[in-house]
This record gives structure tokens, C-alpha cells and sequence, in this order.
């Protein structure tokens, strides 16, 4: 397991710590999969956003470097924000890429946005270690998000999660995001290094993709 994850959870203790400022303060790279910028994932919602129209105002939320928020500020014609709960993940980032709209903020707790703000808000791999916060999380999307705005989300459930007595699985998961949107469309994404390393899919991570609307 590489260093930075004793920051942010316990596998054995079943906890989750989250202190992302102290992985990202301490640690020379956080989460590398958020450098990867061409994966399926990425390639969809990259889509997604080329056909959104331009200026429409888009959120990262859990951006952490923000690498994927200047990438989709080159590659569309959006008006694209990116938010992390670290302030020294985005110093970090703008030491390469020297994306301006980054902002540190907490999605669990208020975020500092307007009402009915964003188009489009994105959240990918951050609500997994926030299932006990997750109805939080969802409302405080939902309220910046404008009317039938697109919500894009990202998490990791494997079998038996931290945090299961939140969330048990999948089917509980998409349960609760239809609580407080319209979903549209869900996708299951494995993981391309365990298939490279020839594991079959029932031994393979995979995210559940999630695309939403607020109704």
C-alpha cells in the first residue's frame, strides 16, 4: 500500500482518517491514478464536456491536483472550477499547470458556491470515504447545481465497504444518489491494471460511473 494511504484510511481498523492535507503535505504523490488522463473514464465525461455549451460553468469537486480540471479547461470550451479539501494538493498543481479556478473547499460541509450555480458538477473517487456524509454531500451538490443540471459521479464500492452500515453495496448506493436526483445512466468501469495483470472482472476493482440530473 503506498504511504499516502495511512492518512486517509485504516483497512485493518475499518476507519476511514481522511486527513488529506497531511497525505498531500507529507507525501510526494497522492492518489497517481488522478494523473491518468486518457482513461476510459476520463475520455466520457472529456466528451461530455465538449458538448456542453461554452461558458456553461462546470465543478470539479475532489480535484486534488486539478490535473483532469486544466485538462478539460484546454480541451473544451467550458468554464471549468475545481475544488479540493487541501489547500497544499492545489499549490501543488499550480506549480505545474497554473489552472486559476481553484478553490479549497470541503464537500461534506457547506460549499462556497452560490445556489444554482454550475451546469455540470463532477465528483470522481471522493464519496467512497464519505458514505456516513453522503446524503450531505449529495444536497450540497444538488443546491449548486442549476435546474437540470448533469451531476457526474465516481465511486469505488467493493464487497463489504468501510462504512457499510451507510452503504452496503451498489444497489444501496444508486438508491440514495435517486433520493436526490434523476439518474440517467450508470456505468461499470474495471480497472485496466488488474486486467493487464490478467485477473479475471470478479477480481478486478471497478467504479460505478454515474450520470445524474437534478429534477
Amino acid at each position: 500500500m503506498a504511504n499516502y494511504h495511512k492518512y486517509i484510511l485504516d483497512k485493518k481498523k475499518r476507519v476511514i482518517i481522511g486527513d488529506f492535507e497531511a497525505a498531500y503535505s507529507k507525501c510526494e504523490i497522492v492518489y497517481p491514478g488522478q494523473l491518468e488522463l486518457h482513461t476510459v473514464k476520463h475520455r466520457l465525461i472529456t466528451e461530455i464536456c465538449q458538448r456542453l455549451r461554452p461558458n456553461d460553468k462546470v465543478l470539479d469537486i475532489g480535484c486534488g491536483y486539478g490535473y483532469f480540471t486544466s485538462f478539460l479547461s484546454n480541451n473544451s470550451q467550458v468554464d471549468i472550477y475545481g475544488s479540493d479539501i487541501s489547500p497544499t494538493a492545489l499549490q501543488k498543481g499550480l506549480q505545474v499547470h497554473e489552472h486559476k479556478g481553484l478553490v479549497v473547499a470541503d464537500i461534506s460541509n457547506d460549499l462556497p458556491f452560490k445556489s444554482d450555480t454550475f451546469d455540470a458538477v463532477i465528483c470522481l473517487g471522493v464519496l467512497a470515504l464519505l458514505f456516513d456524509k453522503i446524503e450531505k454531500c449529495l444536497i450540497n451538490m444538488k443546491r449548486i447545481l442549476k435546474e437540470k443540471g448533469l451531476l457526474i459521479l465516481s465511486v469505488y464500492v467493493p464487497e463489504n465497504p468501510i462504512g457499510s452500515e451507510y452503504i452496503k453495496n451498489k444497489e444501496e448506493l444508486y438508491n440514495v444518489i435517486g433520493k436526490f436526483f434523476q439518474v440517467n445512466e450508470v456505468c461499470l468501469i474495471w480497472d485496466h491494471k488488474g486486467i493487464k495483470e490478467g485477473k479475471s472482472l470478479d477480481h478486478c476493482d471497478d467504479d460505478l460511473l454515474v450520470f445524474a440530473q437534478k429534477i
